[in-house]
């Protein structure tokens, strides 16, 4: 019961810093203080093999990053890091405690109700970032509306590994997409895809959501053309200094625009120094947003971790990678303090699946 509390605040309290950390976008949050609650009701004397290599090849990485690039902000990272595996860890044992439903019945109607408050402007959205914004793009008790959208497509997933979501409560949550962020559409195809058994709803939901991404991708697809052509062409061009910003005058959508600018000039960063292009330059080196988690992880990690991830993702399960996937193109997922503890415990249920159903032949 306590963790059930503990974790029902960690998530639905407005994150606003109590204390501002120096170089980096988050501070100390009340969160943090419930995540250290978590910890010593969840503490055990049990040593997991796979997580103490796991913490020691992550705190190689930390050192690496000091040594090399004097990434110092690294070590809040790494803290943080930690911090959402607890987070996890707290998740798994209400689900193996039987109340994972209830959870996510609580946190549902508390989102819904924030939401629509804020949709008809009685309820401000509270952004770390901007403060107290009324605006019908609604993000419920989170910090933005994307943060929101991707909690719901990660927390949905992990509802449906665990307890197999109805198609009621599934066609609710999809209407999390009126607050106006256009990519979460790739998410729900994914999930779509998973409740698909000759439902006619779902198949419906299933041919609206893959006609909406067949025109978002192309949309992007034509951006990604241009972003790749700017790329190239900065580093012929004086070697692609770094400092500068691409002019892209020829997207429409400024959120697009600004979005492939930081991106630009992240993957030129990552061109001109090898080490970093296979390590990256740290965790939590790049201090603020960059709207795209898959190009963050890049630099922050490099290549080879990257493409390890990937690989274990891809081999455990086909449909947990595409989620991944749906989360981190356009959202900075891994770094969220909603989405990668979730996207955590989602891993570690699915991982004992399998290591189940090995047992068991």
């Amino acid at each position: 019961v306590i963790v059930f509390i503990l974790l029902f605040m960690y998530f639905m309290i407005p994150k606003i810093d109590l204390i501002s950390m120096p170089g980096t976008v988050t501070g100390i949050r009340l969160q943090d203080l419930i995540t250290f609650f978590v910890f010593i009701v969840l503490f055990d004397c049990k040593i997991n093999k796979e997580r103490v290599f796991l913490l020691f090849l992550f705190t190689l990485h930390l050192l690496y990053s000091i040594l090399f690039w004097q990434s110092f902000t690294s070590i809040y990272g790494y803290f943080r890091m930690i911090e959402y595996f607890f987070v996890a860890k707290g998740i798994i044992f209400i689900i193996e405690s039987g109340y994972w439903r209830n959870f996510f019945n609580y946190t549902f109607v508390l989102i819904l109700i924030t939401a629509l408050g804020q949709y008809v402007a009685l309820i401000p959205n509270i952004d770390p970032g901007r403060g107290i914004i009324y605006s019908n793009q609604f993000s419920g008790p989170f910090g933005t509306p994307t943060e929101l959208t991707y909690f719901m497509i990660t927390a949905m997933y992990l509802s449906y590994q665990v307890d197999r979501v109805g198609i009621v409560k599934f066609t609710c949550s999809s209407l999390v997409l009126l607050n106006g962020v256009k990519a979460g559409i790739l998410g729900f195809l994914v999930l779509a895809l998973q409740h698909i058994k000759n439902n006619i709803v779902v198949i419906v939901l299933l041919i609206i959501f893959t006609t909406a991404s067949i025109f978002l991708i192309y949309d992007y697809v034509l951006i990604g053309i241009e972003f790749i052509k700017e790329i190239f062409a900065r580093i012929a061009i004086s070697g692609g200094a770094t400092s500068q910003g691409m002019n892209i005058t020829d997207i429409s959508e400024e959120s697009l625009r600004y979005r492939v600018d930081k991106w630009s000039t992240t993957l030129v960063q990552l061109i001109e120094n090898p080490l970093a292009l296979i390590f990256g330059f740290g965790v939590y080196s790049y201090t603020s947003a960059l709207d795209g988690g898959i190009l963050k992880f890049l630099f922050e990690f490099g290549f080879l971790p990257f493409l390890m991830i990937m690989f274990i993702l891809f081999r455990i399960s086909r449909s947990f990678f595409f989620i991944v996937i749906a989360v981190s193109t356009f959202f900075d997922s891994y770094t969220s303090s909603v989405t990668m503890p979730v996207l955590i415990a989602t891993f570690q249920i699915i991982n004992k699946k399998l290591h189940n159903k090995k047992n068991e032949g």
